[in-house]
């Protein structure tokens, strides 16, 4: 799609199935077929076993991550719906890993009904080659974001997907970035407010399906790795919640800078969140992960070289965090704390700017339109900027909560309907 021709949205009532097949939702036709495709792999063997597997019938595979698998599944018993079945690996033999299994059951019943996340069902244990297997129950809630944003070249490289091509150039483009960025914000202040860090918000953790009406509905999905903010070590054992279970890249300034010794800022844990959540929303605006637009360039590197002390190893990781930071004029003097380099405190020349922040932001999208250099998106806006900016500020006790963010005036301009109201048949 061309920029700024045809439509953004996918077609209503359809989502595409992993196997490459279009099914529509909840029906029969696609019952049957999703069952003919099922790979069993030992499944009838668990089914055969354990009652609560035999409810239900496994379809194609979905997805696979470092902690488990996710099938898409119908009822049995010809019930209605579509399902996910999420299989956590090595459940049975590895402690962290069931408590992984045990953290998202949880969760998944605390947030049972909230808007906006993974609707849970149920848990079982079934089977294998004389091994149990633990797996989770989820209503679908449709695709990652990170399979929506990114198309693989010919050489097997990422690049922005046509869906993000055409947010920045369709005249709904800003329309879609809000909705998108207000149903996440929403999911996440509805588990805060209940008490539920998640801990790994993501675009691969962000599910988006289409409703009846051409709205994409956004699912804040996956609770492995949240924390009860009343009792930050419960189903976590002795040592409590550590930098094991996030992603490196989407976590906030504060746990990386801490020599692994801190999940987050125990004094205001909601702000981990908040900057996954702008961490997530800068993705979506810009088409790249945290671990390209937070790198430098060979020649900046080399320059940092330069002037970082011969043989001082220990502060190079901060060094880099920093420096990439101060690039997006998301750190400088006016942050509270200064670069180490060679041996003494040197304060970054620049304070942090939403308007340094907004020209680099406009520059790196205008580089992904290569056929028009003077392109000039929809949604890279003062106010979608200023928003971003604020979810992504270096000091946890300044940055925008999630809950705070939702009354920013990006969304006050023009408040878009919820779907979850719209389309209740989503719910089913």
């Amino acid at each position: 799609m061309a920029p700024g021709d045809g439509h953004i949205l996918p077609r209503p009532g359809r989502s595409r199935a992993s196997g490459g097949s279009e099914v529509t939702l909840a029906s029969s036709a696609a019952a049957e077929e999703l069952v003919a495709r099922s790979s069993d792999g030992g499944w009838a063997e668990g089914r055969a076993s354990f009652p609560s597997a035999r409810r239900w019938d496994r379809g194609s595979r979905l997805g696979r991550g470092m902690q488990g698998e996710v099938w898409e599944a119908v009822r049995s018993d010809g019930a209605p719906g579509r399902f996910a079945l999420k299989r956590m690996f090595n459940a049975d033999t590895d402690a962290a890993a069931r408590r992984a299994g045990e953290r998202e059951a949880y969760f998944g019943k605390r947030l049972r009904g909230v808007p906006g996340c993974s609707q849970f069902v149920e848990h079982f244990w079934a089977s294998k080659g004389g091994r149990r297997e633990l797996w989770l129950v989820f209503r679908f809630a449709g695709r990652p974001l990170s399979q929506v944003l990114y198309d693989v070249d010919g050489n097997g490289m990422l690049r922005p997907s046509e869906l993000w091509m055409g947010m920045h150039s369709h005249f709904e483009g800003m329309r879609l970035f809000r909705s998108l960025a207000n149903q996440l914000l929403r999911a996440t202040a509805a588990a805060n407010e209940r008490g539920v860090l998640h801990r790994d918000i993501k675009p691969g953790n962000v599910l988006i399906s289409p409703a009846p009406n051409g709205e994409l509905v956004v699912t804040l999905a996956d609770w492995s790795s949240a924390v009860n903010l009343s009792h930050h070590n419960d189903h976590y054992g002795p040592a409590g919640p550590t930098q094991a279970e996030e992603t490196l890249e989407y976590s906030a300034p504060e746990v990386r800078l801490s020599n692994a010794t801190l999940p987050f800022a125990r004094g205001r844990p909601l702000s981990y969140d908040a900057w996954a959540a702008g961490a997530t929303l800068m993705e979506l605006l810009i088409g790249a992960k945290p671990s390209q637009w937070m790198s430098l360039t060979s020649r900046e590197l080399s320059k940092l070289q330069r002037t970082l002390k011969r043989g001082n190893t220990a502060d190079v990781p901060t060094v880099l965090v920093l420096t990439a930071l101060q690039k997006w004029c998301l750190w400088g003097a006016a942050s509270g704390l200064q670069l180490p380099v060679n041996g003494t405190e040197h304060a970054a020349p620049t304070c942090p700017s939403a308007r340094g922040f907004r020209s680099r932001l406009q520059a790196t999208v205008n580089a992904a339109f290569t056929l028009n250099m003077s392109f000039k998106s929809v949604v890279v806006t003062r106010q979608v900027v200023d928003l971003v900016f604020r979810l992504l500020q270096f000091d946890a006790y300044a940055r925008l909560s999630a809950t705070d963010s939702l009354g920013h005036k990006f969304f006050a301009d023009q408040a878009p309907s919820s779907p979850w109201h719209s389309a209740p048949n989503m719910r089913e």
